[in-house]
C-alpha cells in the first residue's frame, strides 16, 4: 500500500504543478487577447489626436494667412495714402516754390525801382547843389 500512497502523493502533487500551468496558460491567453485590443484603441485613440491635430493646424495656418492679408491689405491702403500725401505735398511745395520765386521777381522790381529812386535822389541832390 505504502507504494500507492505514494504514488497518489505523486498525483496529488502533478495534479497541482498541472492546475498551477493550466491557469498560467489561461493568464497568457487573456493577456495575449487584451494586448490586441488594449493596441486598437491605443492607435485609433493615436490616430485620432493625429486627425485633431492636423486640423488645428490647418486652423493655425489659415488663420495666420488671413492675418497677413489683412496686415498686407492694411500697409498697402496705408502706402497708398502716402503716396496721396506725398503728390499733395509735391502740389504745395511748388506753389510754394511758384509763390517764392513771384516774390524775388518782385523784390527784383523793387530793388530796380529803388536803385532808380536812389539815382534820381542823387541826381536831384547834384541839381539842388549846382543851383
Amino acid at each position: 500500500m505504502l507504494d500507492l500512497d505514494h504514488l497518489i502523493s505523486i498525483a496529488s502533487q502533478l495534479s497541482a504543478k498541472a492546475d498551477f500551468w493550466n491557469s498560467a496558460i489561461l493568464c497568457a491567453l487573456l493577456f495575449t487577447a487584451v494586448a490586441p485590443a488594449t493596441l486598437f484603441f491605443a492607435q485609433k485613440i493615436a490616430l485620432d489626436r493625429g486627425k485633431q491635430l492636423s486640423s488645428l493646424q490647418q486652423e493655425i495656418a489659415n488663420l495666420k494667412e488671413s492675418n497677413m492679408k489683412q496686415r498686407a491689405d492694411k500697409l498697402e491702403q496705408a502706402n497708398l495714402q502716402l503716396r496721396l500725401d506725398v503728390e499733395k505735398e509735391k502740389g504745395k511745395v511748388a506753389r510754394l516754390d511758384k509763390r517764392a520765386t513771384d516774390a524775388r521777381a518782385a523784390q527784383q522790381t523793387v530793388e530796380i525801382k529803388l536803385a532808380e529812386q536812389t539815382e534820381r535822389t542823387a541826381l536831384a541832390e547834384r541839381t539842388l547843389l549846382e543851383v
